[in-house]
């Protein structure tokens, strides 16, 4: 009987023994925290976690979250850990959720570390996307979902994270990783709550031309243009609807509004001298193009364009002077010819300042060169051709 009393002592001690070496692991993790032994601090306070006699101590939650926070934070220390504000998060909302938490800490200080936390795990779900790291990212974002309830004074919505700018990165996640099915829910999301951005139906729409599903295209951009009927966004997406239909005259209709919206974005003015060149008129065609490049100097495209719309107008005239049996009249209509192709030569010598590799534009030089006699220029051009 005695023997039996001794060995129950035994087992008693042994097990205080051992729940005070978890305790201490606890405090230990502290101090060290204290002192900026990072390291340290989380080597303790993971033993303590691990550890079923501590593992939902409440200070252990409090004293996890702080120095995984403090590794988040730190510049000094966020290489130890990448995802320390998940870690963080997790410890916090298992102390927030803790019996014991209103004996121990004060409201105030809670709802801080729920928002501290909030946006912590905002800025790293930016982050990890900026990175191309989408499945953490996802990880970060969908965390926060578990800190609304928690959140009383709204202090996350004050720091502007909210559920609509959650699903709005959400989206950016699964539209990078090409999931169209998993981007039209949390468009639908934000489309269902009224958000206020217009981008959300535009990029709808896109989804849908890029599914050639043209009546939900049309559908969702129609929506957002009710909505929002002079954002310019919404109008283009607009307008290359109606492009792919190869629909001119619409697309003519939304580009004249679309650059009183924003007359100096020179991409559309590309865009609606283009529609005037598909529609033959040629005048219109040209102011457009002109005002494109009078606002970007060196744009490429309406360069080219320009350029090449003169030469082959220019051509279309020459075929049609040759026909004339008159001498007179013949001459006058072949110089009208050249000089309009001749017109675009400043603009096709542009283009081959910035891209001297393209064959198509030294074979438009070579025409020019010989049409208004610069010999050395025609050769030089011919040499590089050959």
């Amino acid at each position: 009987m005695k023997l039996l009393n001794i060995v129950f002592c035994v087992l008693f001690v042994f097990t205080s023994y051992n729940t005070y070496a978890q305790k201490s692991n606890v405090q230990n993790a502290y101090r060290a925290l204290e002192k900026k032994k990072i390291e340290e601090a989380v080597e303790y306070i993971e033993l303590a976690a691990a550890n079923s006699k501590t593992a939902n101590d409440v200070k252990m939650h409090n004293y996890r979250g702080k120095i995984y926070y403090e590794i988040y934070s730190n510049d000094d220390y966020k290489t130890l850990d990448p995802i320390a504000i998940l870690k963080c998060a997790n410890s916090w909302i298992s102390l927030y959720n803790h019996p014991k938490v209103k004996k121990w800490y004060d409201k105030d200080e809670l709802n801080a570390n729920i928002t501290k936390v909030g946006v912590g795990l905002f800025n790293s779900g930016i982050n990890f996307y900026n990175a191309k790291d989408y499945k953490l990212s996802k990880e970060m974002f969908n965390k926060i979902f578990d800190l609304f309830p928690l959140d009383e004074k709204n202090n996350l919505e004050r720091s502007n994270v909210t559920k609509e700018s959650i699903w709005l990165n959400l989206f950016f996640i699964s539209s990078a990783q090409q999931k169209n099915g998993i981007s039209k829910e949390y468009l639908k999301k934000l489309i269902d709550v009224n958000y206020q951005d217009p981008q959300i139906y535009a990029y709808m729409g896109n989804i849908y031309l890029e599914e050639k599903d043209d009546e939900n295209a049309l559908k969702y951009i129609k929506y957002g243009r009710e909505l929002f009927e002079t954002d310019v966004n919404l109008i283009i997406t607009e307008l290359n609807y109606y492009l792919s239909k190869n629909d001119y005259v619409s697309s003519e209709k939304l580009l004249k509004l679309a650059v009183e919206e924003d007359p100096n974005n020179h991409q559309l003015f590309f865009a609606l001298g283009s529609s005037y060149d598909e529609l033959n008129d040629f005048k219109k065609a040209e102011e457009a193009y002109l005002e494109a490049i009078d606002i970007k100097s060196d744009f490429y495209d309406a360069l080219y364009n320009l350029g090449v719309m003169y030469y082959n107008r220019g051509g279309d005239m020459l075929n049609e002077a040759n026909n004339i049996k008159d001498f007179k009249k013949y001459d006058h209509a072949k110089k009208k010819a050249e000089n309009l192709m001749l017109k675009g030569l400043p603009y096709i010598e542009k283009c081959h300042e910035l891209d001297n590799l393209d064959k198509n534009i030294l074979l438009v030089l070579k025409e020019l060169y010989y049409r208004n006699g610069n010999n050395s220029k025609y050769k030089e051009i011919s040499e590089k051709l050959k």
